[in-house]
């Protein structure tokens, strides 16, 4: 308490603790919608293109950190976010835990987002070929990140990583169809890979909370098939469906050429599946965030120049 008190006459650590908050200094959450500029690039002159992407994109942050506030404010009063699991993660700090915020403040972080998300919803939307049906689907897609932790709460179901599985290739999808009115085959399997990685990654933070979870009743997909089988099956099954996708994307001539590059991905795949197969889960855990955030990387950039070249 005592710390909040010296925060509310300390602005520049209270906006550290609100960033820690929204997991701004994890990009990968809420960058997915940049990929959509590589795939629609060939309308880049376009300033209605700037303009619907960058709404998105920004959007997107929005669902992004109303998912987190709520999930940080649940797993808190739930008793499920401990600080001595969070030293496990080793790179995850929670300022409800610390002290540094109070549960109305991230109750007034999400309303801030909502409001947010609710103005760039309009102005996006109005950007686009068709408005109504745009809404629609904006709004479903903030109501999709936030029954992350509240409402439906599908991943304390068994459906989280499928979650992450539809959630975040509609991120990518979603604003390629408000700006072109249709979604190509490319944008489509470039969309479709691209939850796996942070699927297989949930699968080991699963692992971690595995106790804390179970004692709140929660049902992750760890618990329903234990955590051994859950941790020798899961990450391998979904970074295979990765490559298998990539595989077919080239015999197909789906793909563009420069998707050849995504095979340098390979390497870290490999090393956090024998991570896991020595039990070393933080570290897995952790060079996880650092593949998809090289993946991020490459698959905009890649994308990017096979749509300028086009």
């Amino acid at each position: 308490m005592a710390e909040n008190r010296y925060l509310s006459v300390n602005p520049p650590r209270r906006i550290a603790a609100y960033a820690r908050l929204l997991k701004i200094n994890v990009p990968e959450l809420s960058l997915y919608p940049l990929i959509s500029f590589g795939l629609t690039a060939v309308h880049i002159q376009e300033a209605r293109y700037w303009l619907i992407n960058s709404g998105f994109l920004l959007f997107v942050f929005c669902c992004s950190a109303l998912s987190i506030s709520l999930d940080d404010l649940n797993g808190y009063i739930d008793g499920v976010d401990r600080l001595d699991t969070l030293n496990t993660k080793r790179n995850i700090t929670k300022p409800l835990l610390t002290g540094e915020l109070e549960q109305s403040d991230v109750r007034r972080a999400a309303a801030c987002a909502v409001l947010l998300g609710c103005l760039l919803l309009v102005l996006v939307s109005t950007q686009t070929r068709y408005p109504a049906i745009s809404v629609l689907l904006m709004v479903a897609l903030m109501l999709y990140s936030a029954q992350y932790s509240a409402g439906l709460k599908l991943s304390y179901r068994g459906l989280g990583e499928v979650v992450l599985m539809l959630g975040i290739p509609a991120s990518i999808c979603l604003p390629v169809w408000l700006l072109a009115g249709s979604v190509p085959p490319g944008a489509i399997m470039v969309a479709a890979m691209m939850g796996l990685p942070y699927a297989a990654q949930i699968v080991i933070s699963n692992l971690i909370d595995h106790d804390g979870d179970k004692d709140a009743g929660r049902l992750t997909l760890t618990i329903v098939m234990g955590p051994k089988r859950a941790a020798a099956l899961l990450p391998a099954f979904l970074l295979a469906t990765f490559w298998m996708i990539w595989l077919a994307g080239f015999y197909w001539h789906i793909l563009p050429r420069l998707a050849i590059c995504w095979i340098a991905l390979l390497p870290l795949h490999v090393r956090y599946i024998a991570l896991i197969r020595n039990s070393r889960y933080a570290d897995a855990r952790l060079l996880s965030f650092k593949g998809i955030r090289f993946k991020l990387l490459l698959v905009t950039v890649s994308t990017l120049l096979a749509g300028i070249a086009l």
